[in-house]
């Protein structure tokens, strides 16, 4: 089995557990920040979505506020 560190290509004995473990550890670890990455975008874009939302519906908010006029006491 080849595999690539740092664009330099190895041949990896797939008999020796001792290694392949490091290899399972690596693949597991790559796959899980895939993953996390992923998820960390989704909620990055949902955050600017309801951000946006709201904003919009305090800015009619704010409008509607300054068409009122002024009540003196």
């Amino acid at each position: 089995m080849k595999i690539t560190i740092e664009d330099k290509e190895y041949e990896v004995d797939e008999t020796n557990e001792n290694i392949m473990g490091v290899v399972r550890t690596l693949t597991t670890g790559s796959n899980s920040l895939h993953l996390i990455n992923h998820i960390a975008q989704c909620v990055q874009a949902i955050q600017n979505t309801k951000t946006d939302e709201l904003k919009g519906k305090l800015t009619v908010t704010e409008d509607e506020v300054k068409s009122k006029p002024n009540k003196k006491e």
